[in-house]
């Protein structure tokens, strides 16, 4: 449903026909990228930013709750390790109450167990956010594309949709070729485990 109704805001706004509509949002969707179309307004690459991370974000969720279905059927392991958990915890209780009574007021303290809580999300959209951003710095200075057309850049090549195409000299060595390269190359595992963090959220 999701592609179909991508496919409709394409050809509404990019003036395609359905069709080559539905094959774009596939292909964007999927991250595929075979760049055969390119987006030439802003409103439609501010909706593939979007679509691009919602949907894969969707993806993984979907991928992660299927496997965590197929490995809960397969034993009833994870409720046995709750419940030591519990036991081990209850056991704790009397002196983590002593501590939380004279620490719980203080919001250092709170953002600090906040932080602890949630440091591999944290770490991961810090991640994330500072690989987006060194791509839109490029974009903007190497490219001398529009901050959209950057973040545009970035979204979709992190995504490996690779929508909008970087200047690339294919007969010499030059910063682009070697900074898109590495960029790519490591943007991309971080771009997946970031989502994966995220899906794990929804």
């Amino acid at each position: 449903i999701f592609f179909f109704i991508s496919a409709i805001f394409y050809s509404n706004v990019n003036d395609w026909s359905y069709s080559a509509s539905l094959y774009y949002a596939a292909q964007a969707g999927w991250s595929v990228g075979f760049g055969a179309l390119v987006e030439d307004n802003d409103l439609s690459r501010w909706y593939t930013i979007i679509f691009v991370i919602v949907g894969a974000s969707m993806i993984g969720g979907a991928v992660a709750f299927f496997i965590a279905m197929i490995l809960e059927k397969q034993g009833d392991w994870k409720e046995e390790i709750r419940e030591e958990a519990l036991i081990e915890r209850d056991t704790e209780v009397d002196e983590e109450e002593e501590v939380q009574e004279r620490c719980c007021d203080s919001i250092y303290y709170s953002f600090w167990a906040f932080f602890y809580k949630n440091q591999t999300i944290i770490r991961c959209m810090f991640a994330f956010l500072v690989w987006i951003f060194a791509g839109v710095v490029y974009g903007m200075v190497r490219e001398k594309w529009t901050f959209t057309v950057s973040l545009y850049f970035s979204v979709t090549a992190l995504s490996t949709g690779g929508l909008q195409v970087p200047s690339i000299n294919i007969y010499e060595d030059n910063f682009d070729n070697w900074f898109v390269a590495l960029w790519v190359m490591t943007g991309v595992p971080v771009f997946a485990v970031a989502l994966g963090q995220f899906a794990g959220i929804l």
